[in-house]
């Protein structure tokens, strides 16, 4: 189906609808036998970015197999024997799904906040080898301006240092002229998430960032500044300020089971005394 035959389909539909659906704010499109297909639905469907003739077309297509899928749902529902057998899988996958909810957010209120940072800083400490880094990190500045910004040549100067008179000299002048500014002398980043804002694929990287401790590049349009405050390569023990995230979320893991062990019993021993339950 061509998208300006779903765009008239749509506007017969909607003229179609009947009023007396409790929409509950939200705005029709399609209606398949009891199935809405609701405008923001579809507006939460479409990529952040595209152009206004890909969202047309993205729309389109979305709307396309959304009839589809619901007209073999309808088809489906009519014809499928056992459909008892179904509906109590469905059930059961519904109980999963709400007991699985249940459990995370228990997890995330109570394990993550029981959790000190004197218990994380332990385990990091004796399970270092867990946390051997898998790809270069860096501490630095990022500036990227127009080639046709004032100031190139202190921008040049003050990049490669970390005086306060000249970071404050490139925070200001960023405010005013760069395209891009990235100040993390202050924590560890991911090298391939800097170099990604460079306009160059370099496979030897690594090495150029060690060697000279900083990267200026021009294109057609920027000058591209890059310095290392500091630098850890592939196979080192990553630091703890980065490690911390990962190494919270281990211990909560390991605690996980006994946690969620704890609370079925509690449920149940608390069923027991109010005698709620009653065995055959």
């Amino acid at each position: 189906m061509r998208l300006e035959g779903v765009l008239l389909l749509l506007l017969c539909l909607n003229v179609a609808c009947s009023p007396t659906y409790d929409h509950k704010g939200k705005t029709p499109l399609v209606k398949v036998g009891d199935e809405f297909l609701y405008r923001e639905d579809l507006n939460a469907a479409v990529p952040v970015g595209l152009s206004k003739a890909d969202s047309a077309a993205f729309a389109g297509h979305f709307v396309e197999e959304w009839v589809k899928n619901a007209l073999v749902y309808e088809k489906a529902r009519r014809n499928v024997p056992h459909s008892d057998v179904v509906e109590k899988l469905v059930e059961n996958y519904r109980k999963s799904l709400v007991i699985h909810a249940y459990q995370q957010n228990l997890i995330e209120q109570k394990l993550a906040e029981n959790i000190s940072d004197e218990e994380v800083k332990a385990y990091y400490e004796a399970n270092k080898d867990l946390f051997v880094t898998d790809q270069p990190l860096m501490k630095g500045v990022f500036i990227k301006v127009p080639l046709n910004a004032p100031g190139i040549d202190k921008v040049r100067r003050s990049y490669t240092r970390s005086s306060s008179a000249d970071v404050e000299f490139l925070e200001k002048y960023s405010l005013q002229h760069a395209v891009d500014y990235n100040y993390f002398y202050d924590r560890w980043l991911p090298v391939k998430d800097v170099v990604a804002k460079l306009p160059l694929s370099v496979s030897n990287v690594e090495s150029c960032l060690k060697e000279k401790g900083h990267i200026e590049l021009k294109d057609s349009a920027n000058y591209y500044f890059l310095n290392v405050g500091d630098f850890l390569p592939v196979g080192e023990v990553a630091p703890y300020e980065y490690a911390y995230a990962t190494a919270t979320e281990m211990l909560v893991n390991m605690e996980r089971i006994s946690f969620i062990e704890d609370v079925k019993t509690g449920l149940l021993d608390e069923a027991m005394k109010e005698k709620v339950i009653i065995y055959y």
